[in-house]
């Protein structure tokens, strides 16, 4: 099951393969910095981290999306980074997020 923030923030979903290791797959846009739950934001501390974000993925990145997977525990689920793409659209994104929810619930590594 994948959990979407909104369409800024992308997808994550938490997926487990046959041998029982987890791994966290994240479609996201491109240098976008997720705030730790735990931790208070004031008002200029989420204008910073949301107004930055927004032009490091469009000036840097030029708007494009990234797929990123951990190899992790319940502990620490982003462990070890398996696998780390860019794409050009959100679409192309999903569908890589998509086809590698697929080879790690058959198994198989992921790109």
């Amino acid at each position: 099951m994948a959990v979407e923030d909104s369409e800024r923030r992308g997808v994550r979903r938490r997926v487990r393969d046959p041998a029982g290791r987890a791994y966290l797959l994240q479609a996201a846009p491109s240098g976008y910095v997720e705030w730790p739950t735990y931790a208070r934001q004031g008002l200029i501390g989420l204008i910073v981290n949301s107004g930055g974000g927004y032009l490091v993925n469009r000036l840097i990145y030029g708007g494009g999306w990234s797929v990123v997977i951990w190899q992790g525990d319940d502990i620490a689920p982003k462990r070890n980074t398996v696998s780390k793409r860019r794409y050009r659209t959100r679409a192309e994104a999903t569908a890589a997020f998509e086809a590698a929810a697929d080879l790690i619930a058959r198994g198989e590594r992921p790109p």
